[in-house]
């Protein structure tokens, strides 16, 4: 996972999330290496997802972006991070 910012403060937050995403990926979907762009609002919501850079095969780049949409339950950002939202970029490999 990648960060769009430099001061993020909670290395533990990014990891809840990441294995959220990873378990709600199916990893069945095509072979390719897709890297979504998403954002965490303050509250917790993904919003803004989309392809950063596709596979070139439409079913595993659907799969990627499924996986970070079906992410329900994404604690709110730490409240020692200052900004109001977080942008992201994720790997999807297989």
């Amino acid at each position: 996972m990648e960060l769009e910012v430099t001061n993020f403060c909670c290395p533990e937050y990014l990891e809840r999330l990441r294995v959220a995403i990873e378990r709600a990926w199916d990893r069945n979907q095509g072979v390719g290496v897709t890297t979504m762009r998403f954002r965490i609002l303050r509250d917790g919501t993904i919003d803004m997802v989309s392809i950063f850079t596709s596979s070139g095969n439409q079913t595993h780049d659907a799969a990627a972006a499924r996986a970070i949409a079906q992410v329900q339950n994404v604690q709110p950002l730490p409240a020692a991070f200052p900004d109001s939202s977080l942008a992201l970029r994720m790997r999807f490999e297989n």
